[in-house]
């Protein structure tokens, strides 16, 4: 008997010896993913239960896809139970009856929905949606506990050796990250803007930057746990990066970005950081850390945007004063120099996307100039429009490696510009919530003037204030001795020449443009730097090597465009009017093409750092040479002169005639929800059928309004969406969908417009004109079906036919299609195709 007694004993010992504090940990890491990964179709369930809130209508799915949390693994938890009494095994078996607790709360829900109690009380779903929280707040609670526990224990550690002295050290970086992730939280009520955390998470971007300098000189042999745990810390820096860079008005919309910024710094912490932390640590025998609970919230209130930076007053801002410096830079101080050249390339870029938004706007403008009130409120995403934050952040941080003879001269110019981008900020959201509440209903639109010749004079400061600290930096690095002399200084000394004298020429345009300076422009530097370039490229270029012209890594590349380049400018030159019409697109011209060589100019002073696969072994590189800026376009919002009505005679006109050179205005007439059916079969590619279309729907297009909605079907051997429905203004998407427009294949008229009117419908307007056009040579064959289609949906949404077939006679079966569709059927010739699309888009769906 005591023989049995001691067997089961030492039974007992061995399976309680089996289960260790890793095994304590896997099943309290599991139950956590499982409750985390619950949380996305928990919030599903709130969203159904506010929707059958505001519709009783709304019908819930099948009530299978509410079961979110999985069942509990008994056979897991009995091994768990088995082990020896420890701390971690009281937090596991809390966890597990937590766990089972949010399992029967999750069958709650199922009954509720099954039993259609929501149709009785409401309320009762978001009280198990509360108390489903609740239970989930208690596990994440109880997990806090433990993990405190072990971070506390790394600490007080001997860092006997370099294993002890990383898993510290990583250690300190996961409680960093998750000290940023314990202040945000996923925003079940998603339509709500509750705020952005941008200085927390800059502050956290900050810190972690020197965090990951620290970890990445670390050098671990063999281990490649930990240099995974140090990539995953990178992806969760880039994530806060991209956060921080990419906000603008349309993140302000409402709680995505700031709910998709949460989720993936979730993700990158626990599924690569602690991941492979896990590994690392099972590895070198050392206790890792317990996956984070998934915080939510449904309590956040609306946060209206704070405008703090709406004004802004120039500063005054002293010369940067410097003479010869007998030393060279070293590479920290040129690395900063040269961030603050790439921050003021962010700034240009985003210069640019405002400028293409607001010119995109113009009609908006003239409609509510004229009294014309859009039948939607309009909305001006501004999303284009971006601050870099980060770069900004990190110039400040490490303007120590700056020289104090010029530091804080360069730092406030810095500073000074982010402050108009702030100021440019602000008043771009403060017009986007303006149009889209309605506020201008009613009123003139002085106010919106006022607001755009404020952001003119802002965006004409940040120009101007751009080129000043441009200049400073270029004055602070010459200066200074090159750290080395060899060919690719020389080279730059003389691409650096030919990019100045582009840049004034670009000047030189501007005062013509926009000034009406009527002095010559001098083309003489440009030439001389184009033949320069060519004529001693092989003693410029000498001991570089040529790795070929179509590999992006090869230098001479981009010193081969730069003098084509030039070519073209000079040639430019010589074309420019003494009076300019549009002022935009020819300065444009000049500025696409300087543009464009200071990229070249900057591949070349990109390349020069040798940080490629090619110049491992390059004994030139690398030289440390200061990139160029880009330069913006010109804004201005120019107020129109109130027009002077000049009565004349009155003219009656056939009103069948149609002619391309009428004066063409939708002013009065209903808005539009027009769908461009186009025949792209083979027969179409010819000039007067298909280019002919899309050359007058481009101009169409141009003269519509804001409230005007177009979308293209094309049909050939398929029907498909070319492009879905958008406002008329958009002409950048409507461009580039007609310029990709390609003549193929067979004919599917049925197809085509199947998807046509699906598509009309999906956009119907109600008291619009809902119109199909179809455009086609009629090289297909018509049958019943077809006809039926089109008369079944002929009341809500006409049908007019355009032929292009050039025939002298009309076609029957088109003509026959046209009449059943209540729409018109008209013959196209290069003389009318502007005006027919026109007056199609005139009129309403009860002109006949």
């Amino acid at each position: 008997m005591k023989k049995i007694i001691s067997i089961l004993f030492i039974t007992t010992l061995s399976a309680q010896a089996q289960v260790s504090k890793y095994d304590y940990l896997c099943f309290c890491d599991q139950l956590m993913v499982n409750t985390n990964n619950s949380v996305p179709y928990l919030q599903g369930f709130y969203a159904d239960l506010k929707q059958f809130k505001q519709k009783s209508s709304f019908r819930f799915r099948y009530f299978d896809s509410y079961n979110f949390i999985r069942q509990p693994d008994e056979s897991a938890f009995k091994k768990i139970n088995s082990g020896p009494n420890s701390n971690y095994k009281t937090t596991a078996l809390e966890l597990w009856k937590l766990y089972n607790q949010c399992y029967q709360k999750n069958g709650e829900i199922i009954a509720y929905l099954r039993l259609e109690d929501y149709k009785t009380d409401i309320e009762k779903g978001f009280g198990l949606v509360r108390e489903m929280q609740q239970l989930q707040i208690a596990m994440g609670n109880v997990r806090d506990q433990l993990a405190t526990k072990i971070a506390t224990e790394a600490a007080a550690m001997p860092a006997s050796n370099n294993f002890v002295k990383s898993y510290q050290l990583f250690m300190k970086a996961i409680l960093h990250e998750e000290d940023l992730i314990r202040k945000l939280s996923r925003n079940f009520n998603e339509e709500r803007f509750v705020g952005f955390a941008q200085e927390e998470i800059l502050k956290s971007f900050l810190e972690t930057d020197d965090l990951l300098k620290t970890l990445s000189a670390i050098k671990l042999p063999g281990q490649n746990y930990f240099n995974n745990c140090v990539e995953g810390l990178q992806q969760i820096q880039k994530a806060k990066q991209h956060a921080l860079d990419n906000f603008s008005n349309e993140a302000t919309f409402d709680g995505l970005y700031a709910n998709q910024l949460y989720d993936n710094l979730q993700n990158y912490f626990n599924n690569d950081i602690l991941h492979f932390y896990s590994n690392f640590c099972a590895q070198s025998n050392l206790t890792y850390y317990p996956m984070a609970f998934r915080q939510y919230d449904f309590d956040a209130p609306l946060k209206p945007w704070t405008f703090s930076h709406l004004s802004y007053s120039p500063a005054i801002l002293d010369s940067l004063r410097i003479g010869k410096q007998p030393a060279a830079l070293p590479v920290a101080g040129f690395t900063q120099l040269n961030a603050i050249v790439h921050y003021i390339d962010e700034c240009v870029g985003s210069m640019e996307n405002l400028f293409m938004e607001l010119r995109s706007e113009g009609s908006t403008w003239n409609s509510l100039r004229r009294g014309k009130m859009p039948y939607k409120n309009p909305v001006l995403k501004f999303d284009k429009f971006r601050i870099p934050i980060s770069m900004h952040g990190l110039i400040l941080k490490e303007s120590k490696n700056l020289p104090a003879s010029y530091r804080s001269s360069l730092i406030n110019r810095v500073n000074d510009m982010q402050q108009i981008m702030l100021a440019l900020q602000d008043h771009l959201i403060e017009l986007s919530q303006y149009l889209s509440s309605g506020t201008f209903r009613g009123k003139n639109i002085d106010y919106i003037d006022t607001k755009l010749k404020t952001i003119e004079t802002l965006y004409t400061e940040l120009d101007s204030r751009k080129e000043i600290l441009f200049l400073e930096v270029r004055k602070a690095y010459a200066a200074h001795p090159p750290l080395k002399r060899n060919a690719w200084t020389v080279t730059a000394s003389a691409l650096l020449k030919a990019t100045d004298d582009s840049r004034k020429i670009l000047k030189q345009v501007d005062q013509r443009v926009y000034e009406q300076n009527q002095s010559p422009i001098s083309v003489t530097a440009i030439h001389e730097d184009q033949r320069d370039l060519i004529s001693n490229q092989l003693n410029y270029m000498k001991g570089i090597v040529r790795i070929g012209r179509y590999n992006g890594l090869c230098p001479y590349t981009p010193y081969e465009y730069i003098p084509d380049y030039l070519k073209t400018l000079e040639e430019k030159v010589t074309n420019v009017p003494t009076e300019v019409e549009d002022k935009n697109k020819t300065y444009g011209d000049f500025l696409y093409m300087h543009n464009n060589i200071v990229n070249q100019y900057n591949k070349f002073a990109e390349l020069a750092l040798g940080e490629n696969e090619y110049s491992t072994n390059d004994p030139m590189r690398p030289v440390y040479i200061l990139s160029y800026i880009q330069q913006p376009p010109k804004y201005h919002h120019e107020i129109p002169k109130p027009e002077i009505k000049i009565e004349q005679p009155s003219k009656v006109e056939d009103a069948t005639e149609v002619k391309d050179n009428e004066v063409i205005s939708f002013e009065g007439y209903p808005f539009n929800n027009l769908v461009l059916l186009l025949d792209v079969s083979g027969s179409m590619n010819q000039p007067e059928r298909l280019p002919l279309l899309k050359k007058s729907f481009q101009q169409l297009v141009r003269l519509m309004r804001t409230e005007d909605e177009v979308s293209i079907v094309i049909y050939s051997g398929t029907a498909i969406l070319h492009l879905p429905p958008v406002s008329a203004t958009d002409t950048v998407t409507i461009m580039q969908s007609i310029q990709t427009l390609r003549s193929e294949g067979n004919t599917n008229i049925v197809d085509g417009l199947t998807l046509a009117y699906k598509t009309a419908n999906k956009n119907f307007i109600k008291e619009g004109n809902n119109k199909i056009i179809l455009a086609t040579d009629g090289d297909f064959k018509t049958a019943e079906a077809l006809y039926k289609l089109v008369e079944k949906n002929a009341s809500k949404i006409t049908l007019s036919v355009f032929d292009f077939s050039q025939l002298a006679n009309p076609i029957v079966p088109l003509q026959t299609l046209a009449e059943k569709g209540s729409g018109s059927y008209v013959k196209v010739t290069k003389e009318n195709s502007l005006s027919a699309l026109a007056k199609e888009a005139q009129k309403s769906n009860l002109e006949k």
